[in-house]
């Protein structure tokens, strides 16, 4: 996006409707953000069932987006509409990865493989 997403709306919209590259940068930063984000969602939160902590994430980014749409634009125009946008979906992805570390139930002993070497050796021998 933050590369190619100037030319391609000059290409798509003309030269005096197009995004800068500041706009383009900051739904580049979005669209990074919801791509982290989204495996953490997936593969640890939903399956532990704790899709209220995604709600939660969620409804926290909207409230930090909604909040910076009230000021940014009229600041900074389409800048801070975009802005907006990141930050919006950086407070999401910062939350869902909070929850996840938090609640990941899978630690790195629990991961491990069970060992028979406790003590006095191995249960097979013989002593």
């Amino acid at each position: 996006m933050a590369l190619l997403g100037v030319p391609v709306s000059v290409l798509l919209f003309g030269e005096a409707v197009a995004a800068s590259g500041q706009v383009m940068a900051c739904y580049g930063i979005a669209f990074a953000a919801v791509c982290i984000s989204t495996p953490y969602i997936r593969n640890v939160l939903v399956p532990q069932g704790n899709s209220r902590l995604v709600l939660v994430a969620t409804l926290g980014g909207v409230l930090c987006g909604v909040a910076t749409l009230f000021v940014l634009p009229g600041l900074l125009g389409l800048l801070g509409v975009a802005l907006s946008l990141a930050v919006s979906d950086l407070v999401t992805m910062t939350l869902i990865i909070c929850m996840a570390w938090k609640t990941n139930k899978v630690t790195r002993s629990s991961c491990s493989a069970p060992s028979n070497l406790g003590e006095g050796g191995p249960r097979h021998m013989k002593r």
